[in-house]
């Protein structure tokens, strides 16, 4: 069935979603009757909240607005407590990396790094690891989504040096598995790595700064690229060994390039550096944005071009958990399964924590999955005596791990409309990636713990 066909047809089941969640958060509503009110509404919010999210009946950002609607209607939390998430500190990080991100691609900063790095390369094995870890090296500090439009013609360039079908299969599909492999590194890599930092700081007071999250997600994210290089290499061998790429014209660097680098390199040295000094990350961010403005490198008009969506469906995510835990709802679930779970039984809950949440993450939002899950396993890491941190993080982490196919992500769907893959084969090599991925990030938990 043709994309436009199946749109058409899902557009007319739209209704038939929204009647689903609304059926089953009604039910979770009445069969829960032992709960406390308060609770009830949490449950069946969260019901209805990922219902919506999971089949995608409405968009995921109008949801988001929901929840707090239902959450201050229903008597659960006041306004100021309901509506404060939405400008919650995490939020404001995540804003200035996206003023930083919209900053280095106005400049085409990101572009000239590639076109100065690539002609110095001639193997094409050495390439295709450059142009991967070039991709997740943009993706740790912009959208997945940027980092593909950038580096795909640059790949798709290297492509019409030589008529190759193997090398072809593997720059496409590297450059599309890094941008996934790159958010996995930094804190505002991509957005769940944000949400779970959000949640954990208004779940257990406790937060997670820059420098912290590169401890978990920079070393997943080196061995992820070499992973993701050997098995293409193993897989598509290149039919040449050499390839010469012609160096573009050299141009000098202009005033708001080398401001924009400078504001670039002492925020990520502010950042790494909280501990010295202080200054919350969000701050710094903040700090950063402004002085994006004031420097003439972004005005009114790049405003307009961020990612609102994305910031209302972190909202949505961290009002959410702050009435699971405001309302007793996190206690109650520890109380639940306490007695079920066995914290001498991890590594087996860990790998099907992992598992269901890369399923999910194949067919829903990220994000979304972020925000439904991890509000719950912060009580059930209390309920197996695990650092809730590091089970937020592996929620986060894991979502990223979408490989398996084209509507996974869109520098997915990029790749497969250059025409050099088909469907099977990314499945295939998705599959295989995924797998890998999973077996990563488990010993990675399991070491680290």
């Amino acid at each position: 069935m043709p994309f436009h066909q199946a749109k058409r047809h899902y557009d007319k089941i739209r209704p038939l979603f929204i009647i689903l969640a609304l059926v089953l958060a009604g039910a979770v509503f009445i069969i829960f009757d032992d709960l406390p009110y308060n609770q009830r509404i949490v449950f069946s919010t969260m019901v209805l909240a990922g219902t919506l999210w999971i089949t995608d009946a409405i968009p995921l950002f109008v949801t988001s607005m929901l929840i707090p609607l239902v959450i201050v209607l229903f008597g659960v939390l006041g306004p100021k407590e309901a509506l404060n998430p939405f400008f919650d500190p995490i939020i404001v990080l995540f804003l200035g990396s996206l003023l930083i991100a919209r900053g280095l691609r106005k400049l085409e900063l990101d572009t000239r790094c590639a076109n100065l790095l690539l002609p110095r390369i001639h193997s094409t094995k050495l390439l295709l690891f450059t142009l991967i870890a070039s991709t997740a090296f943009l993706s740790m500090w912009m959208a997945n989504t940027a980092a593909a439009a950038i580096m795909l013609p640059i790949g798709l360039a290297v492509l019409r040096k030589f008529k190759t079908e193997n090398y072809g299969k593997a720059v496409v599909l590297g450059i599309a598995y890094g941008t996934s492999i790159g958010g996995i590194g930094t804190l505002v890599g991509t957005p769940p790595n944000a949400l779970a930092a959000g949640i954990l700081e208004r779940a257990t007071g406790t937060g997670i700064s820059f420098l912290e999250w590169l401890f978990y997600g920079l070393p997943i994210m080196v061995i992820l690229i070499g992973v993701c290089y050997f098995l293409l290499i193993l897989i598509y061998k290149p039919e040449k060994g050499y390839v010469k790429i012609a160096s573009p014209k050299k141009k000098p660097l202009d005033r708001k390039s080398k401001a924009f680098i400078t504001i670039f390199f002492v925020t990520i040295l502010l950042w790494l550096t909280e501990p010295l000094h202080n200054i919350p990350n969000s701050i710094v961010a903040l700090g950063a944005g402004i002085l994006l403005f004031l420097s003439g490198i972004l005005d009114e008009k790049d405003i307009n071009t961020l990612g609102w969506s994305v910031l209302i469906l972190f909202g949505g995510g961290l009002v959410l958990g702050e009435a699971v835990t405001k309302t007793g709802f996190a206690e109650t679930i520890v109380g639940s399964i306490q007695g079920i779970v066995d914290g001498n039984n991890f590594p087996i809950l860990l790998v099907s924590l992992i598992v269901i949440i890369v399923g999910l993450g194949a067919f829903v939002s990220n994000t979304a999955v972020a925000a439904i899950i991890i509000p719950l396993v912060i009580p059930l890491s209390q309920a197996i005596n695990i650092e809730s941190k590091l089970l937020a993080i592996t929620v986060a982490i894991a979502v990223s791990f979408d490989f398996l196919l084209p509507i996974g992500t869109p520098p997915n769907a990029m790749a497969y409309n250059t025409g050099y893959v088909k469907i099977r084969e990314m499945v295939w090599i998705g599959a295989l990636l995924t797998v890998l991925a999973i077996a990563v990030l488990w010993v990675f938990v399991l070491v680290v713990r």
